[in-house]
C-alpha cells in the first residue's frame, strides 16, 4: 500500500512538473509569440489546404458561364473551320451508293450511361472542363472523333467524362466514340463518311477505320463529312474530320503543350479562410454538387438520373413499323415552328436566375440530351422548363383538354396513338423547333403514355413520359 501510494505520489508530482512546465512554454509563447514554423505547422497546413481548395472553387466559379451577355450558339462545323465543310449528297442516297469500309469495333458496352458530372471537372477548371457551353455542346452530339496527341486525348476523355481506357492508334487510324447507338456498317461516298446503324437508349461504342483504306491510292489527304445515319439514310448527328494517309500525317504530328495552374500565397487568418470556404460551397451548389475534390466513383452522376422510367411500363408492345400499321391517326395542332431555330448554348437569363438552379451543370446537360420534352400541367413548372432551355419564342398557354409538345431539330409529320404510346413521326433536322399541342379527349382510356419521336424507317430518336389529365 505504502509503495503504492508512493508511486502514485511520484506520478503526481511529475505530472504537475509537466503541466508547469507547459504553462511556463505558453506564457512565453503569450509575451514572446514563437515563429509559425515552431507553433504554427498544424494550422499553417490547415490554412494551405483551406487556400487551396478555395482557389479551386474561385477557379471553377469562374470558369463555368461565359464573360458575354448575350445569348450563344453552336458553331457550324462543331469547332472546325468553315473551309472543312463539304458538299455533301442527300444522307439516304450515300448509303444506298456508298462503298462499304472494313472498320473494327474496339469496345462496345450497350449498359453505359453517359456521365452528366464528375468530380474532375471541378479539378480541371483551368482546362475548361466545367465550361457550361462546351457541355450542353458536347451533350447534344452522339458523335465524336478522337483527336491526335495525349493532350488532345486527355482533354477529349476529361470533358466527356469517358473514363474507358482503351488503346487506341490515332496516327494510322480514325477512331470515333459512338453514344446511344449501334454502328452496323461504314460506308464512303465521295466526301461523305458514312457510319450507318441504330440508335439506342444507351451504351457507347468505339469505332476504329484504317485512314488508308478511305482514301484512294492516290489521295494523300481529303477532308469529310462524318455522319451518324440509321439503315434508311437519317441523319442523327454529323462531324467534319481531315484523313490522311499514314506517311503523311506522320509528318504533320504536333504535340500539344499541358496547361498547369498555380495557387498565389496570400496571408488571411483561418477564421477568414474558413468563412470564405463555405461561401464559395454555397455559390458553387448552385452550379455543381459540392463534393470532394478527389475523385470518387460514388461521385458521379449518369444518364439514368436524367430520364428514368418506371420498370413496369410497356416500352415495346410491339415493333415501331407494326404500332404504326395498326394505330390510330392522332390530330396535332402546330402552335409554332421555325425549322431554322437554333437552341443556345449559354442565355443570360441562367446567370440572372441561377439561385433557381437555371445554370446547374447536371440538369443543363440532361435537357440538352433530349429532343423531345411534355410541358408541364403548372404554369410555374412550365416557366421554368422554358427559362431553362431558353425558349421564348411562342406564348405557351394551355388549353384545359390539351397537352403540349416542345420539339427540337425533328420536323414532325404526323402523329399515332397505339394502345398506351404517342408515336410522332418525322424527320431528325440539324435545326429547328416545333411546339404542338394534341386533344386529349381524342385519346383513350389511358392516363400514361409513352411519347417517341420516330424516323419513318421506324428509328426512335428521343422519348418522355406523358401523364394525360382529361378532366
Amino acid at each position: 500500500m505504502i509503495k503504492l501510494m508512493i508511486v502514485k505520489r511520484k506520478h503526481f508530482l511529475l505530472g504537475m512538473l509537466i503541466g508547469l512546465s507547459l504553462a511556463i512554454l505558453f506564457c512565453t509563447a503569450l509575451l514572446y509569440p514563437p515563429s509559425r514554423e515552431v507553433f504554427g505547422r498544424i494550422f499553417e497546413s490547415v490554412e494551405q489546404k483551406l487556400m487551396k481548395q478555395n482557389s479551386l472553387l474561385e477557379g471553377a466559379l469562374a470558369k463555368i458561364l461565359p464573360e458575354e451577355d448575350t445569348k450563344l450558339y453552336e458553331l457550324s462545323g462543331r469547332y472546325i473551320e468553315k473551309t472543312l465543310e463539304v458538299k455533301a449528297e442527300p444522307p439516304d442516297k450515300a448509303v444506298r451508293e456508298g462503298t462499304l469500309l472494313n472498320f473494327q469495333i474496339l469496345q462496345d458496352d450497350s449498359g453505359y450511361r453517359r456521365v452528366i458530372y464528375t468530380p474532375h471537372w471541378k479539378d480541371a477548371f483551368y482546362r475548361g472542363w466545367l465550361y457550361l457551353p462546351n457541355k450542353i455542346i458536347q451533350a447534344r452530339h452522339r458523335l465524336f472523333i478522337y483527336p491526335i496527341g495525349g493532350s488532345a486525348n486527355y482533354d477529349f476523355a476529361g470533358e466527356l467524362g469517358f473514363e474507358e481506357n482503351v488503346p487506341l492508334d490515332n496516327h494510322r487510324n480514325i477512331n470515333f466514340l459512338v453514344f446511344d447507338f449501334k454502328v452496323q456498317n461504314v460506308k464512303r461516298y465521295r466526301n461523305q463518311l458514312l457510319l450507318v446503324g441504330n440508335p439506342a437508349r444507351s451504351g457507347f461504342q468505339i469505332v476504329s477505320v484504317v485512314q488508308d483504306d478511305i482514301l484512294d491510292p492516290d489521295e494523300m489527304e481529303n477532308v469529310f463529312l462524318v455522319q451518324l445515319v440509321t439503315s434508311g439514310g437519317y441523319e442523327l448527328d454529323y462531324d467534319y474530320t481531315r484523313i490522311m494517309q499514314f506517311d503523311y500525317r506522320m509528318e504533320q504530328i504536333r504535340e500539344n503543350s499541358v496547361q498547369s495552374t498555380s495557387v498565389p500565397a496570400v496571408e488571411v487568418t483561418l477564421d477568414a479562410l474558413m468563412k470564405h470556404n463555405l461561401k464559395l460551397q454555397k455559390e458553387l451548389s448552385f452550379y455543381i454538387p459540392v463534393v470532394e475534390s478527389n475523385y470518387d466513383p460514388d461521385n458521379v452522376m449518369t444518364k439514368e438520373l436524367c430520364k428514368p422510367l418506371p420498370p413496369s411500363f410497356p416500352l415495346e408492345e410491339k415493333p415501331i413499323r407494326d404500332m404504326r400499321i395498326e394505330g390510330q391517326d392522332i390530330q396535332i395542332k402546330i402552335i409554332y415552328e421555325d425549322a431554322t431555330y437554333q437552341r443556345p448554348v449559354y442565355d443570360p437569363a441562367w446567370k440572372e436566375h441561377y439561385k433557381k438552379y437555371w445554370a446547374y451543370v447536371p440538369s443543363q446537360i440532361c435537357l440538352n440530351f433530349n429532343h423531345l420534352f411534355v410541358l408541364p400541367k403548372e404554369p410555374d413548372e412550365v416557366k421554368m422548363l422554358l427559362g431553362m432551355l431558353s425558349f421564348s419564342e411562342s406564348n405557351v398557354n394551355l388549353k384545359k383538354n390539351e397537352t403540349g409538345f416542345l420539339i427540337y431539330e425533328f420536323h414532325v409529320d404526323h402523329c399515332i396513338a397505339f394502345h398506351r404510346q404517342l408515336l410522332f413521326v418525322g424527320t431528325p433536322q440539324r435545326t429547328g423547333v416545333s411546339y404542338i399541342t394534341i386533344d386529349n379527349r381524342n385519346l383513350n382510356e389511358y392516363t400514361h403514355y409513352l411519347a417517341r419521336i420516330i424516323t419513318p424507317d421506324n428509328e426512335e430518336i428521343d422519348y418522355s413520359m406523358v401523364e394525360i389529365n382529361k378532366k
